[in-house]
């Protein structure tokens, strides 16, 4: 407890990993158990087929201006999943906060997101570029 999720996730090894050509996973009844009350960090990596890292910024993206300020219950857009945003500090694009995501996948669950220099974008829309 008390651990920043990049912390974990840099410096455990992990207890669950899956490969897969789909763009989605069902958590099932044969992969390890969640503990009721635990909180549990995870890391997602795509790639394409030849292994390379399937997520590059698109160059015209990175002209964009960096948003000023971000608000409390601002909606940005973070890979296709729009990010509510509950608490952020920073300005010029880089901010650290928290927020939630609704997953379909999930039901529609709220899972909590916290990042730590966030780099956030707008043009016509609200938009993460990157992230450290």
């Amino acid at each position: 407890a008390g651990y920043h999720p990049n912390e974990i996730v840099n410096n455990t090894r992990p207890v669950f990993t899956v490969t897969q050509s789909s763009p989605q996973y069902m958590y099932n009844v044969s992969d390890p158990p969640l503990t009721a009350g635990m909180q549990y960090a995870w890391r997602v990596r795509a790639v394409d087929t030849q292994g390379r890292d399937a997520y590059n910024p698109d160059p015209e993206r990175l002209h964009r201006r960096p948003l000023e300020e971000l608000k409390e219950g601002s909606e940005i857009d973070a890979g296709g999943f729009p990010v509510t945003v509950l608490e952020a500090t920073g300005s010029n694009g880089r901010f650290t906060g928290r927020g939630y995501i609704q997953v379909p996948m999930f039901g529609y669950a709220r899972l909590r997101v916290y990042s730590e220099s966030l780099g956030v974008y707008s043009e016509d829309f609200t938009e993460v570029i990157d992230s450290l």
